[in-house]
């Protein structure tokens, strides 16, 4: 399940996160609730021009410590997608793409993102 902000994550008992997309496998279902998901299996985060250091080092560092296992940040100012994938108790960075260049997803096989295509979208 796919689902967009506002969503609330509870990534512990006394934190809770809204990211801009969430997805949780069918297999997590039972973690899902009327009121809040517990962790996610995926998220993304569009960087906000406000606060880039919140959505790059310390929701970074957040989701990483909830166990959630693939970590997007979406970063309209350079025009770059990066992957991140959990490894441990931290994120290693999967990879920086740019226009001409195709994220994928390691968590849901086949979803695959023209980078490119995608920051043109948002400005049309």
């Amino acid at each position: 399940m796919v689902l967009f902000a506002p969503l609330r994550i509870r990534l512990d008992p006394s934190k809770v996160r809204e990211p801009d997309i969430a997805f949780m496998l069918k297999s997590n279902a039972a973690r899902r609730t009327d009121e809040y998901w517990d962790g996610a299996d995926w998220v993304i985060e569009v960087v906000s021009n406000d606060d880039r250091r919140r959505d790059l080092e310390i929701k970074r560092f957040e989701y990483a410590r909830a166990g959630i296992p693939e970590y997007w940040i979406v970063d309209p100012m350079n025009s770059q997608v990066t992957v991140l994938s959990l490894q441990g108790d931290r994120y290693i960075e999967v990879g920086v793409f740019n226009a001409g260049e195709r994220a994928e997803s390691s968590l849901v096989k086949g979803f695959v993102l023209d980078v490119g295509q995608m920051f043109a979208a948002a400005r049309e």
